[in-house]
């Protein structure tokens, strides 16, 4: 009788220990998945936001940093075509008719959509076409920021001729709000990168001067046009 009854306990038994191995694992797996769920949500949000941010024209920290730094973005320098916006012919006087460009805006635009390069001298430049086959010209070379936040740039600009007029342009790089609409007319409010030129020092035709920028200070060398080193006071 012992026998029998042992038999039928350890047919019980068993099954029930089965139930409850399969019930264990089937909560791990439920367990594992939904965290794996819940990861995958996170990431997605992430993801969305992220390619929400790039339809945007919002310019995030990291590019107004790179920016600021030396005068680049997104790991470039800025077009040549952008800062040209702020060139004033030698025949007028600054200050130049635009004075602010918003840089993503710039550089993504269909107007600089033309290739440039940085020449071995640093300056980095791009050509333009001023029609009947002649082209412009235009380069900057980045001399450094003064400690006060004014980016220095020694730019040469060619109207298709002889001469090359060459002026200091001073920039101040900072974030502009901008508002725009979506497709549904709804307000977004936009962080824009803007430079802003505030000065301009015109050197003139080939100026074979050296330029350098020191803390503050301007140093200029002696060229065709000065007998001797100048300092101007950026503060």
């Amino acid at each position: 009788m012992n026998r029998v009854g042992d038999s039928i306990s350890y047919y019980y038994t068993l099954p029930f220990k089965e139930a409850i191995v399969k019930i264990l694992w089937t909560l791990i797996i439920v367990i594992t998945f939904s965290a794996q769920g819940i990861c995958v949500e996170g990431v997605s949000e992430i993801l969305i936001a992220a390619s929400d941010n790039s339809k945007s024209g919002s310019v995030g920290k990291s590019e107004q940093k790179d920016a600021l730094l030396n005068f680049s973005f997104n790991g470039k320098p800025v077009h040549p075509g952008c800062v040209r916006e702020f060139d004033v012919s030698l025949a007028d006087s600054p200050p130049p008719v635009v004075r602010a460009v918003d840089v993503k805006a710039c550089v993504t635009s269909n107007e600089f959509y033309m290739p440039f390069k940085t020449n071995y001298d640093g300056f980095v430049g791009y050509e333009y076409d001023l029609g009947e086959g002649e082209k412009g010209s235009f380069s900057y070379k980045y001399l450094g920021t003064s400690d006060n936040g004014i980016h220095v740039l020694d730019t040469r600009s060619s109207g298709g001729g002889t001469m090359v007029a060459e002026s200091l342009f001073l920039i101040k790089a900072d974030s502009g709000e901008y508002v725009d609409f979506d497709s549904d007319n709804k307000k977004v409010n936009e962080t824009r990168l803007i430079m802003t030129c505030i000065g301009q020092i015109t050197l003139g035709d080939r100026d074979t001067g050296k330029v350098a920028l020191k803390g503050n200070q301007l140093i200029l060398g002696p060229s065709q046009y000065r007998d001797k080193e100048e300092a101007i006071n950026l503060d």
